[in-house]
């Protein structure tokens, strides 16, 4: 999402200043007019230098996904780490009015008591990448409180759109659009009439980021992103189906628990708030996925060629 964002960002004609560990020349060649800091997250040094006179800082550093939070639960706690080294530095920028942080709506809630779902769920998440960001919420209440801290938490629906990796198996419609373009088969984890996810574009979740980002003052702290609206995996399916013309060939396995299996977000305060509501279908999003996904696919079979020339 951060490129999308900083594309954005310089669209408006603000100023971009992108913290990495490592730069890419894809990454520059995207993104010519960003100034772009390389360093670590636990590098305080390097982050004072990259938050100089900056006035918002959007955070969306992860090191895990859902299933890759089982795998070594210690990559979670050094989420929470490195989100603590960047929030000591921000409590001393004089110039940073709001620091807006990526959580997820899908994970938070875990399996909520009512859908849709508002941003008074109780949090309880099924997996430990649902738990760091529950605890990294907390702990922008903590620096709100202790030193005046101004922060909004953006929980995102399942956003989709193009350079999402489809190969890491992360994101449904990525996913399924990658191995079926291949011709290979997708797995379903559960019944596919049965999990539900409230599906968001990645232009409409940038647009309503910059919302909240840019109005100066909000009623509240946290808010749902999401399009309201649920789609089961088998509408899905269907859906792909339909888009591509042939029919998708899946099989399913047993749900995980670390899997919510229906998660819908009401998203009435940010409507509200700030008169933000997403303009993309599923349909319309689905044949830019599409579209990208093949030239995703066709740059993958160029360059398997060139190697083998």
């Amino acid at each position: 999402m951060g490129r999308h964002l900083a594309q954005a960002l310089l669209r408006r004609g603000d100023e971009v200043t992108l913290y990495c560990r490592k730069k890419e020349t894809l990454l520059e060649k995207l993104l010519p007019n960003v100034k772009v800091v390389e360093g670590e997250l636990a590098d305080q040094t390097k982050l004072r230098q990259a938050l100089h006179q900056q006035d918002i800082l959007y955070y969306f550093v992860s090191m895990t996904d859902v299933q890759s939070s089982l795998t070594d639960i210690h990559h979670d706690s050094q989420n929470i780490a490195l989100f603590l080294h960047v929030m000591e530095v921000c409590k001393d920028v004089s110039t940073l009015k709001k620091v807006l942080f990526a959580s997820s709506g899908g994970t938070v809630y875990g399996e909520p008591n009512h859908v849709p779902t508002t941003e008074e769920e109780h949090l309880r998440p099924l997996s430990p990448y649902g738990v760091s960001k529950v605890s990294m919420e907390n702990y922008l209440r903590y620096y709100h409180h202790q030193y005046g801290m101004n922060y909004v938490i953006c929980r995102y629906a399942n956003p989709y759109g193009p350079l999402q990796i489809p190969f890491k198996k992360v994101g449904a419609i990525a996913a399924f659009l990658y191995q079926h373009l291949k011709g290979e088969k997708v797995t379903i984890y559960g019944n596919p009439d049965e999990i539900i996810r409230d599906y968001l574009y990645i232009s409409d979740a940038i647009e309503a980021t910059i919302a909240l980002s840019h109005q100066e003052k909000l009623p509240h702290h946290v808010y749902n992103i999401g399009s309201s609206v649920g789609y089961s995996l088998q509408h899905l399916i269907q859906s792909i189906e339909h888009q591509t013309g042939r029919p998708l060939s899946f099989h399913s396995t047993i749900h995980p628990k670390q899997n919510v299996k229906r998660i819908i977000l009401d998203c009435s305060r940010i409507y509200k708030d700030v008169g933000w509501r997403p303009v993309v279908s599923l349909q319309e999003g689905l044949i830019q996925m599409e579209e990208w996904i093949a030239a995703y696919i066709r740059n993958e079979g160029a360059q398997g060629r060139t190697k083998g020339e």
